[in-house]
């Protein structure tokens, strides 16, 4: 039982942390290249471009040393500067198409695109070797979270889209709503497929208490930003939703997992 409370403390670290630089990536991708053209006139265009690249270069590095904790001198220049070119390309024709109809949607949309496709690229590039104790199933456990993930992105568009522009219901609620359903979807998705941990009664309320938190907590953001800052709403639900991410895996793995 002890070293199954340790694996759940390390797993729920390391998925932490892949989170984190996550949206660290988009945080910096959607704001760096209009400050390089402000502040140093480079093209729109060329610094989204470089931005693409260079990024996605500093995450792999991040990833291999602090996710994977594999020494320095296994990284792979050549294998990292084709993935950083493959992901620079796929993110950079992805969000040309999706942004006349998604806007600032494009970037995240569009790094969650890349992901996927760069995914199945890094199998082939670094394939799954061999490692000791725990690290042996952590490939597997981040790609399944990714699923958690990415049900909770399509809750959150869909409820939202439907409820606000077909019923035309408040957006604030539309969000909250959706908020609330993609948070419980995603936490119950990761205790069963992630964790491995069975759904009792007191997980399921704790479950719904966190996930109203945040729904209020991402709303009021939103409220704040437009009604205090003249934020426009996709900015301000973009912000909103990124920062609630980072903060909504320390409160599951406190209140949820008790690690």
């Amino acid at each position: 039982m002890e070293i199954k409370i340790d694996f759940l403390q390390w797993l729920s670290k390391k998925l932490y942390f892949t989170n984190a630089g996550l949206y660290a990536t988009i945080i910096i991708i959607m704001v760096l290249p209009t400050l390089l053209t402000k502040a140093f006139g480079i093209p729109q265009t060329a610094a989204r471009l470089a931005v693409f690249f260079i990024v996605p270069f500093i995450r792999a590095a991040y990833e291999s040393l602090v996710i994977y904790e594999a020494p320095i001198k296994s990284l792979s220049l050549p294998k990292m500067l084709f993935l950083s070119a493959t992901t620079a390309s796929s993110m950079f024709f992805a969000a040309h198409f999706l942004k006349p109809k998604l806007g600032y949607f494009s970037i995240p949309v569009s790094i969650i695109i890349a992901m996927i496709v760069v995914g199945k690229l890094k199998a082939k590039l670094w394939p799954s070797a061999e490692r000791p104790g725990f690290f042996h199933n952590l490939p597997t456990k981040l790609e399944v979270s990714k699923r958690g993930m990415y049900g909770f992105y399509a809750i959150l568009v869909s409820i939202t889209y439907i409820t606000y522009n077909k019923y035309h219901i408040d957006f604030s609620l539309a969000f909250a709503a959706a908020f609330l359903v993609g948070v419980i979807f995603e936490e119950a998705y990761n205790m069963i497929h992630v964790y491995n941990q069975p759904i009792t009664p007191k997980i399921i309320t704790t479950m719904v208490i966190l996930a109203s938190v945040c729904a209020i907590i991402a709303t009021a953001i939103v409220w704040v930003m437009i009604g205090m800052f003249d934020f426009d709403g996709k900015t301000a639900t973009i912000t909103s939703v990124v920062l609630l991410k980072l903060i909504q895996p320390l409160g599951s793995r406190k209140f949820i997992l008790g690690v």
